[in-house]
């Protein structure tokens, strides 16, 4: 019988992996973005969508890769999944304050 996939891992490792998946998903999607803005990305409505799929793709990539499936796969895609939201949620977030500081000075 197999051992259960969180008895095998320590803490360490899953805040690593949680970590350099969301680093990783979130630099190669922001090189993605910036090498295909122009060609691909603005002529398609859905370039929101593309963009998070790569970074849900990538972390889970650098899931598999630093813990195995299933539990790294996983643990890879929730922080690809969360490092766009929160990406934009703080873009969102900015854009509104810039604004705030254009109209009032």
């Amino acid at each position: 019988m197999e051992d259960d996939a969180l008895g095998s891992i320590t803490w360490d490792r899953i805040a690593m992996v949680i970590t350099l998946s969301a680093l990783a998903a979130s630099s190669i999607t922001q090189v993605f973005k910036a090498v295909l803005k122009e060609r691909m990305l603005k002529q398609t409505g859905m370039h929101r969508a593309y963009l998070r799929a790569v970074a849900v793709l990538v972390g889970g990539a650098f899931g598999w890769w630093l813990a195995g499936a299933p539990l790294g796969v996983t643990m890879g895609v929730a922080s690809g999944g969360l490092t766009t939201t929160i990406v934009a949620s703080m873009r969102k977030r900015l854009k509104v304050e810039v604004e705030a500081d254009e109209v009032d000075f």
